[in-house]
């Protein structure tokens, strides 16, 4: 994991660790597109915290659908 973890460090630093995971890249995918639709990149001073706010979302959902 330790490459990994140097890319998803280095590359993407609004991503978690679970980037690692590749069931996650089409989460993340959907999330990126879904702010870039809002008018938020990852440039903007709000990005990260509507991302997170997401993930737990997405975490939630996955958590109660038992997957």
């Amino acid at each position: 994991m330790r490459p990994a973890s140097a890319i998803a460090d280095n590359v993407f630093k609004q991503f978690t660790v679970l980037s690692n995971h590749p069931a996650y890249h089409g989460f993340l995918c959907f999330a990126f597109a879904h702010l870039a639709e809002s008018g938020l990149t990852p440039t903007s001073r709000d990005f990260a915290r509507r991302f997170r706010s997401l993930e737990a979302l997405w975490g939630i959902v996955n958590v109660r659908d038992d997957t």
